[in-house]
């Protein structure tokens, strides 16, 4: 079974201009910011920035390698502050 992700901000839908859609150095074309918001990819991404040129906005987005992922403490956990000493 493949994964398949959307944007997740819901300012997207709000967008009205032609977007531009740099995924690693890969423009995309979009008519409004509803049809990105309904686009479907295999990778979760994230929007780094945006700008505006041209009347066209212009939304950078990288890969998100950091969702998902296990962050391990050498600290017990203790059910009454969160760790214990």
């Amino acid at each position: 079974m493949t994964c398949k992700y959307k944007l997740q901000d819901v300012r997207l839908e709000k967008i009205k201009s032609p977007i531009v859609l740099n995924l690693d150095g890969v423009e995309m074309e979009y008519k409004n910011g509803r049809v990105l918001a309904n686009t479907v990819f295999g990778e979760r991404y994230f929007i780094e920035s945006i700008t505006a040129k041209n009347n066209k906005i212009i939304l950078e987005a990288v890969e998100n390698n950091k969702y998902g992922k296990v962050y391990w403490t050498d600290k017990k956990v203790s059910m009454f502050d969160g760790t214990e000493e």
